[in-house]
Parts: structure tokens; C-alpha cells; sequence
């Protein structure tokens, strides 16, 4: 590092402040610019040029005015050309090569080469006078510097800097702060091995011994007279500098520091070296402090002893993670199902009873899945088992793009599997059910190709359905499965004690009969008014009020049944316009699109749904408004056939949805009218249907219903409010 003494550097920064001074002059002006006033000499002649060409072109005397020019031209040797040009742009009278030498000028502007100068005829201009001048030239720099700027600051930086640095050199030795310490003092310290430092009331090194100077890698010459702070310092840990460094805590304090690490660079090797300082404050007769003396211990060897050390003990620590790192991977692969990476039975049972007991405690809902592959023998007879293998492993990541990060997911025996969905209701697990079967179901030919397709069948159970340990809870959820495979594969089935196919989410009609045990499983069509709505469909399939309308006359018109009764709900989610002005159309809409599916799940599972001639595969469930459903019901025995009804609907709906990533609370009101009491025109049958409906949502409150009578208008009736209760208990 080469070190540049005291004298010099203030020497140069004094000729630079005197630069800087100019140059700060010439910004303001305060310096004459030599081509400015060129510049302004030739506007001067050329103006004087044209008031004397003015009186020629007035009398219109073109000897006159070339005279003139030529003159001009000749009798000046920058003048390279001059003309006279009228307002419309016509030459008036031009000298020789004007042309040429006028070339590039630019309009209405004057530059040091082409000067133009108005010409006036009274009031209006009547043209222009133009010169061509020469551009400055200079024969070589030295006359180039004598006329810029650049020549006086060349000239004042240097004989400035030579100027200060004679005075500072002798300003400087009678100020040399090493005449302060006698002789025999800085021999006594140069043979001292730790390295010392003595400075005075202005923090200035006014003493280094031997060994500091050996440790700095600076000669003494060059720390006399600097601040101590100056020198390159660190902390040890971040290599940043030392917020307060400890002699400049003597100096405020007056007390003693001792043992501060610090690191200072080696101005020879550019090595760190770590020392360790401590501070004394040197006191005159009034005990105020005129001084420190610092020394520093180097312990530079000592670090370098103990980094090794904690280098050997991370060592350790990083091969006792590793083993243990070792040892969770093997645990891992324990609990892990080797072709998948599902939990295996042991693994998925420890989990399933700690998910269990929490559910438990703290009153939550869980749900279990239990899939299987349909025909998976015939798949490993027909197309290899390496082939079944890949189905095998497929197949869990449809599992695992259907389910929750914290779901479990179990390889629970060949090609079976079993999964946990926690906090998850027994309506919510239907429809992850059916989402996962209807993705195999379209994604399985085009993933594998060929005629090889995938479906599975699926049985579902849930806590809410009394299960009380894992146990029953898989139980439930494997007969479901043993109906789902009855009853034609390919489909979702809810646990159900009474083992009836009535609660099933099938994609085909009751009574299909399976594919052959040798052929690979297709989905069959869709059959009968239980057929599934796919969820992003269903409120877009839902007849109008008018086809709802047509529906209704028809059976007021069918000869009924002795000791039937039909029903017409008119069923209103309340939230929905709120939901629509604050999370817009679009999440309102979809919030529609959920209560349709669920309406819709609701009556497959009930005998009263209205079947047309003709009509066999269109739903009870109907869209009448914007936010209105309308639900027909027939051949009802009596009015609590209608209570059942309402009550499977609130049971339904009153699962929280997630709509596009909202958690919403279903507000639902309904109002009922039961033919012939309800009307006698479908007109009437939904007039009265939504006014029994207004007085449930107004009168009665919310997630309430009312039938309609006669005394509804006069007679607020009581409020009538389904009990919540599981329907498979």
C-alpha cells in the first residue's frame, strides 16, 4: 500500500478547492468566454453590414449592395461569404462560393460560422443579411490553451499545488508532534513487545513503538500526526467498523478499557491482524484528561487456534446431523410405501388416531375415503404388471392434487387406498370424492393411451355419521366402497346403515349392470333423474321460470293420486345480493352454481321428484330469478312429507361453501305452497310460494321456512325451524 505523507495530500487538495473555485467562477460568469465574444464581434459587423446594405436595397441598387459585399468580404479575412436574402427566401445578391459555404446553417439562428442580421423596410422585415465566417483555428495546443478556459485552470492547479505544498512543508515541520516526546521515552516503548500508542488531547498519534508500526505496516513517520481512528480498523465479527473505538471512550469517560477486540489491516501482507487493546487515560494536576496511552496485544496466532477448533467441533455437529439426518430418512422409508410414498398401514394408523383424538376434543368434523381401482387384475393380466405399477403410482398423484397438504393419504393394501380429509364434512368429502373420480375417469386414457382406461369407485364416511373411533370409521367408509362396487363401479357412495344405493353421487341410473370383469371400465351414460350435474354446469342447466311454470301446470292437470299432495318451494339464499355488490357478479354467480349442485345432490336422494312425459332427465330444482330456485315436489303423503324435505335441504345447505376462495355461510328462507291448498294456476302456486317465503325471511328470521295458508296475510304465523339433524341416523 503506498502511503502518501500529509504535506502532499493537503497540498493537492488545496490546488483542487482552487480549480473547483474557477470553475465555479466560470459557471457564473464571472470568467470572459473567448468564443463569446468572437461571437458577439462578428454579430456587431454584420449588423453594421446590414444597416449599410439596407439604404442600397431600398433604392433598389444592386451595384450598391455588391459593392458592399465584396468589399465586406475582401477587407476581412474570416469572412468566407456574405448575402442578402429577401423575406420569401429569394438571393437578393450573394458573393462567390455563398452557396457552398452556407450550407448546414440552421433557420433563423446564428452560430459562430453563419451569422445572420434582419433587415427592416420601415415597419416589415424586408429580408436578411447572411455571412459565412471561418471556424477558429489554432496553429498548435499551447495557443489553444492561452485562449479556453482549460489554460488558466491547467496553469492555476499546478503552480497552485507547488505553491502550497512549499508552504505546507514549512508550516508543517515546525508543528511535528515528535519533538513532544523525548528521546529515551520512545526507546524505552521500542522495547516493549506489545505495540503502544500515545495520543494526544486531539485523538493525534503522537508516539508508536516498534512493534504497532510492525503490526500497522506503516513506517513511524507515516503515523505521526494522523488520528488513530484513521487506520483501517474492524470488528471481529462482521468486519464493519467500530461504532466507538476504545480510547475514544477514555477520552469521554476517563476510565480505563481493557481486552477489545479488534482486527487492523496490515498495510504490507493486506492481512488482518487481530489485536486486543486497552486504553489508559494520561491526567494532568486537574485530573483532565490531555491524552491516552493504548496498547495492543496481538493475538492473531491465538484466533487462527481457536477457528480451527470450532472448525472441528462444526465438524462433529454436521456428521451427528448427518447420521440423524440418516436415521429420519430411514424412519421415512419405514413409514413409506416404497412404490408410491404413502403413508403404509402402520404410518397411516399412528396418524389417523392422533387426527381422531383431536377431532374429539375440540368438536371438528373429519372424513374418510376409501378408493379402489376398478378391474386392477384385469389391467395387470392385459397390460403387464409394470404397467399396473404406473397406474399405481398415477393414481396417487391424482389423490394428491385433489386433497388438502395436511389430508393423509395410505396405500392401504394392493390397489387400494384410504384417505383422511380433516375439518371436512360428509358433503364437502362427496364432492372431493367425485372430483377425484372424474378426474381418473377423463384423464386416464389420455394419460396412458391406447385402450387402457381408468376409473375407480369410492366410499365415503365421516364422523358426523357416529363413528367414534378409526376403527368404525374405515369400516363405514369400506362398505360404502363394497356398495360402490355393487353398484356398478365407476361412482362415489355415502355410508348408509340401512346399505340402500338411495344416498349415492352414481353417474348412471340404479340397477346398471357392471362392465364384465375382463373389460376395462368405462363410465356408463347418464340415466334417469338422479343423472349428476357436473358442479361447473349445474346452474347453467337449470330450466327457467317459464319451462318451471309449464311444469307446474302439468301436474295440477295430471290425474292425482288418491291421498297425494304436490308441493312448489320457492328458496332464497338472503346473501346473495350482498355478495354480489361487495365481491362482484362473478363470486355471486358462483355462489348460485354451489347452492344449484347441492339443491341438486338434495333431491337424488328423495322418491318426490317431478318426472314430465317427455322430460325424464331434467331435475326439480329450477332457477325462477336471479336469486330465486324453485323445487316442485309430487306424490306426497302428507305435510311433514314436505318438512322432511325442507329439512334434508337446510341439512345440506347449511355446510359453509368456499366460493373462489371466500368461506361463506349460507342465509337461506323458503317459502312453501301445497296444492290444492296452495293455488289452483302455476301463477297462483308461485305467487304464494314466494310470499310464504317473504314472511319467513321478514317475519321469522333467517335459515327459517313457512308454508302458505290462507291466514298468512292476517295472521303472522309462528316461526317453524328444521331441526339440524344427521339424515343417515
Amino acid at each position: 500500500m503506498i502511503h502518501v505523507s500529509p504535506t502532499l495530500r493537503l497540498s493537492l487538495s488545496f490546488a483542487v478547492l482552487t480549480v473547483s473555485l474557477l470553475l465555479f467562477a466560470e459557471l457564473l460568469g464571472l470568467i470572459p468566454d473567448t468564443r463569446r465574444v468572437l461571437m458577439d464581434a462578428r454579430q456587431k459587423v454584420c449588423e453594421s453590414l446590414a444597416v449599410q446594405l439596407s439604404i442600397g436595397a431600398s433604392r433598389s441598387d444592386h451595384g450598391l449592395v455588391r459593392e458592399t459585399l465584396d468589399a465586406f468580404v475582401e477587407r476581412n479575412p474570416d469572412v468566407l461569404s456574405a448575402a442578402m436574402r429577401r423575406e420569401n427566401g429569394e438571393i437578393f445578391i450573394q458573393t462567390a462560393e455563398h452557396p457552398q459555404r452556407w450550407a448546414g446553417a440552421e433557420v433563423d439562428r446564428s452560430t459562430m460560422t453563419h451569422v445572420q442580421v434582419p433587415v427592416f423596410a420601415g415597419e416589415q422585415r424586408w429580408g436578411t443579411v447572411e455571412a459565412s465566417f471561418a471556424a477558429p483555428s489554432y496553429s498548435n495546443w499551447l495557443e489553444w490553451l492561452r485562449s479556453s478556459i482549460w489554460g488558466l485552470l491547467l496553469f492555476t492547479g499546478m503552480a497552485g499545488f507547488a505553491a502550497y505544498y512549499l508552504v505546507l512543508r514549512r508550516a508543517l515541520r515546525e508543528l511535528d508532534p515528535r519533538g513532544t516526546i523525548p528521546q529515551r521515552v520512545k526507546s524505552a516503548f521500542d522495547a516493549l513487545v506489545e505495540g503502544v500508542v500515545i495520543l494526544d488531547d486531539k485523538k493525534q498519534i503522537v508516539l508508536a513503538n516498534t512493534a504497532f508500526t510492525r503490526k500497522a505496516g506503516l513506517p513511524s513517520s507515516s503515523l505521526l500526526g494522523r488520528r488513530a481512528e484513521e487506520l483501517e480498523w474492524r470488528n471481529i465479527g462482521d468486519d464493519s467498523r467500530p461504532a466507538v473505538l476504545p480510547w475514544e471512550q477514555t477520552f469521554k469517560s476517563g476510565a480505563q478499557q481493557v481486552g477489545s477486540a479488534l482486527r487492523l489491516l496490515d498495510a504490507r501482507s493486506d492481512k488482518r491482524r487481530t489485536l486486543m487493546a486497552s486504553s489508559a487515560a494520561i491526567l494532568d494536576d486537574k485530573k483532565k484528561v490531555r491524552g491516552v496511552l493504548v496498547s495492543f496485544n496481538d493475538v492473531t496466532l491465538l484466533e487462527k487456534r481457536n477457528k480451527e477448533l470450532h472448525n472441528t467441533i462444526n465438524l462433529l455437529r454436521v456428521s451427528e446431523d448427518e447420521i440423524k439426518q440418516k436415521n429420519e430418512q430411514l424412519s421415512e422409508l419405514a413409514m413409506r410405501d416404497p412404490l408410491t410414498g404413502c403413508l403404509n398401514r402402520r404410518a397411516f394408523f399412528s396418524a389417523f388416531e392422533g387426527r381422531i383424538r383431536k377431532v374429539h376434543d375440540e368438536g371438528l368434523v373429519l372424513s374418510c375415503l376409501m378408493a379402489d381401482i376398478d378391474h386392477f387384475k384385469s389391467i395387470n393380466d392385459r397390460f403387464g404388471h409394470d404397467v399396473g405399477d404406473k397406474v399405481i403410482k398415477w393414481m396417487t398423484e391424482m389423490f394428491k392434487s385433489q386433497i388438502g397438504a395436511d389430508d393423509i393419504l395410505c396405500r392401504y393394501g394392493g390397489e387400494e387406498f384410504c384417505m383422511v380429509l380433516s375439518g371436512v364434512g360428509v358433503f364437502r368429502a362427496l364432492t372431493v370424492a367425485q372430483n377425484i373420480r372424474r378426474a381418473v375417469e377423463k384423464n386416464s386414457a389420455a394419460h396412458f393411451g391406447g385402450d387402457l382406461r381408468v376409473t375407480i369407485s369410492i366410499g365415503v364416511s365421516s364422523v358426523q355419521m357416529g363413528a367414534k373411533d378409526t376403527a368404525a370409521l374405515i369400516k363405514q367408509a369400506d362398505q360404502a366402497l363394497y356398495l360402490a362396487k355393487q353398484g356398478g363401479r365407476n361412482c362415489v357412495v355415502r355410508w348408509n346403515p340401512e346399505a340402500v344405493g338411495n344416498l349415492a353421487i352414481h353417474p348412471t341410473a340404479r340397477g346398471m349392470e357392471a362392465p364384465d370383469a375382463g373389460e376395462t371400465a368405462e363410465a356408463p351414460q347418464h340415466q334417469g333423474s338422479a343423472g349428476t350435474l357436473p358442479s361447473s354446469e349445474a346452474l347453467a342447466q337449470l330450466p327457467g321460470q317459464i319451462k318451471f311454470a309449464e311444469r307446474i301446470a302439468q301436474e295440477i292437470a295430471r290425474p292425482s293420486k288418491p291421498g297425494k299432495r304436490m308441493a312448489v318451494i320457492s328458496l332464497v339464499p338472503n346473501h346473495y345480493r350482498r355478495v354480489k355488490d361487495t365481491l362482484g357478479p362473478a363470486i355471486a354467480e358462483a355462489l348460485l352454481n354451489a347452492v344449484s349442485q347441492r339443491l341438486l345432490d338434495t333431491v337424488r336422494t328423495s322418491d318426490m321428484v317431478a318426472r314430465l312425459a317427455g322430460a325424464a332427465d331434467v331435475s326439480a330444482v329450477s332457477r325462477l330469478d336471479s336469486g330465486e330456485f324453485g323445487i316442485l315436489l309430487i306424490d306426497l303423503d302428507d305435510e311433514r312429507s314436505v318438512t322432511d324435505a325442507l329439512h334434508r335441504m337446510f341439512l345440506m345447505l347449511a355446510q359453509p361453501l368456499e366460493v373462489s376462495g371466500h368461506a361463506l355461510d349460507l342465509d337461506i328462507s323458503a317459502g312453501v305452497a301445497i296444492l290444492p291448498q296452495g293455488g289452483d294456476s302455476p301463477e297462483q302456486v308461485l305467487k304464494n310460494a314466494a310470499l310464504a317465503r317473504h314472511h319467513a325471511c321478514v317475519n321469522v328470521g333467517a335459515n327459517r321456512y313457512q308454508i302458505y295458508s290462507e291466514e298468512l296475510e292476517a295472521n303472522s304465523p309462528s316461526a317453524k325451524e328444521p331441526p339440524v339433524k344427521s339424515e343417515v341416523t
